[in-house]
């Protein structure tokens, strides 16, 4: 296991990404696959989930200080 990986930061789940109005088509995609391992389901769920709130939903705490 790399040192990278060891101290890699949690995915958290933000509940504010529910009520965005594009975040129920991101659950669809990470989840209406074919694949029935869990695991990869929720893997997938993640890096989906990380990419919206990059691309997508942004920073909320961008402004505070």
């Amino acid at each position: 296991m790399s040192v990278a990986h060891i101290f890699q930061r949690p995915c958290r789940f933000l509940a504010s990404w529910s009520r965005h109005k594009d975040y129920q088509a991101i659950v669809q995609e990470a989840w209406n696959v074919s694949d029935h391992q869990v695991c990869r389901k929720l893997d997938r769920m993640r890096l989906k989930s990380k990419w919206f709130n990059d691309h997508i939903f942004g920073d909320i705490f961008a402004g505070r200080k």
